[in-house]
């Protein structure tokens, strides 16, 4: 029973080897076949280091083997059937290797698994079905790889998952509803791929939901809806189609707000002020109008703000100041649009009555547009506008310790 003394090994009573922990040891070679001789091992850890070659079949002898860790090295061609058939298995990693080969339907056999890491390799094929059948599983962690197909509506019956990370391949089609059934779910990751047309009711309304990020995606028309959760801290649906999207009241949470290069139109004031715990906003790229609004003081935790390439008009307020803790803050390329409104309608004043100083009309939409006398141009019956920012650049600036990009 010497083997039982050496270091990173761990023995039962009777001399048998129930764990090899060899993790960053700088292995190199393949894992031999005879690996299939430790019938009793529990625990196999052998991630970080330089093994190579294919996972030996030989694995699937290992009948009571709990956690098998094989991350962080270069093994690569296919996921044995037969590591499917452990049927102690609770905690499968082979991430950040070069597996190019499908994860097998016999992956639902796992019936204890509760944790299945397999991002960054090269799978490919869809996500089967039979991953519905995992009901022990909180955490399906698989970005990084070139799955494609659809998002399995089995999904939604993995009752205790917490987290579900499929980002950066190749899945379209919508986000199924099923998804919604999701109880526990806290992460939600399905970023750069090809997913479509709306996220469904039942999943923006998961109390347990604290981030989630859909950018890099093809998502349409808008995600109202989402204004009904309050438990967010992260959300990123930047890259996407949205033409509109909530500034919740209720998002007390919420420290990330990305919603960079979308098509939002709306107006840049709404409930900004009650995002109370945001850090970071980053809202480029949009068709936002309107002014900074004043209350922007308010948040006090405040560290990156992007407003760039929108529609702002007004000067930029004072309050900006009270953000000490500000890092970052982007205002620049605010659009100039002109806007021609009929003399008789559309705007506060008339055009016979015009003598100068600032100026606000309505848009087609009920947007209000405004601009100082610099911008306004009288052109027979018609008051055209050019809206921007405007304005000196608040001195005080030069105060903001922290701030490092302008």
């Amino acid at each position: 029973q010497d083997h039982c003394k050496w270091k990173y090994v761990g023995c039962n009573d009777d001399g048998s080897i129930i764990s090899l922990h060899l993790h960053n040891n700088g292995l190199i070679g393949s894992l031999p076949p005879e690996v299939g001789f430790l019938r009793q091992l529990k625990a196999l850890l052998l991630e970080g280091n330089s093994i190579k070659g294919t996972i030996p079949t030989e694995v699937g002898f290992l009948q009571q083997l709990q956690v098998l860790s094989l991350s962080n090295n270069t093994i690569d061609g296919n996921i044995p059937a037969e590591v499917c058939m452990l049927p102690q298995l609770k905690f499968l990693s082979l991430s950040n290797n070069t597996i190019n080969s499908t994860i097998p339907t016999e992956i639902g056999m796992l019936s204890e698994l509760s944790y299945l890491q397999l991002e960054n390799n090269n799978i490919a094929g869809t996500l089967p079905t039979e991953v519905g059948m995992l009901l022990q599983l909180r955490e399906l962690v698989l970005p990084g790889n070139t799955i494609n197909g659809t998002v399995p509506t089995e999904i939604g019956m993995l009752s205790q998952l917490k987290y579900l990370y499929l980002s950066s391949n190749t899945i379209h089609g919508i986000i199924p509803q099923e998804l919604g059934m999701l109880l526990q779910l806290q992460d939600l990751y399905l970023d750069d791929n090809n997913i479509n047309g709306v996220l469904p009711i039942e999943v923006g309304e998961l109390k347990s939901l604290r981030k989630i990020d859909l950018s890099r995606n093809r998502l349409n028309s808008s995600l109202l809806h989402l204004g009904n959760s309050t438990s967010f801290s992260y959300l990123n649906v930047s890259q996407n189609n949205l033409t509109s999207f909530p500034l919740s009241k209720g998002w007390k949470h919420l420290e990330t707000f990305d919603l960079r290069n979308n098509r939002i139109h709306q107006e840049m004031s709404v409930n900004l002020a009650d995002l109370i715990s945001i850090k970071e906003l980053f809202l480029s790229n949009n068709s936002f109008y309107g002014s900074i609004p004043n209350t922007i003081s308010s948040l006090n935790h405040m560290e990156i703000l992007h407003l760039d390439h929108n529609y702002l008009t007004g000067d930029i307020p004072d309050d900006v100041l009270s953000l000490v803790r500000l890092k970052e803050l982007k205002l620049s390329h605010s659009k100039q649009k002109r806007h021609c409104f009929e003399g008789l309608g559309g705007c506060d004043v008339d055009v016979v009555d015009y003598v100068g100083g600032d100026i606000c009309c309505y848009g087609k939409n009920g947007e209000k547009i405004c601009s100082a006398e610099i911008g306004v141009e009288i052109n027979n019956n018609n008051i055209c506008i050019t809206a921007g920012l405007r304005g000196p650049i608040p001195a005080g600036f030069t105060n903001t310790p922290y701030l490092q990009v302008l």
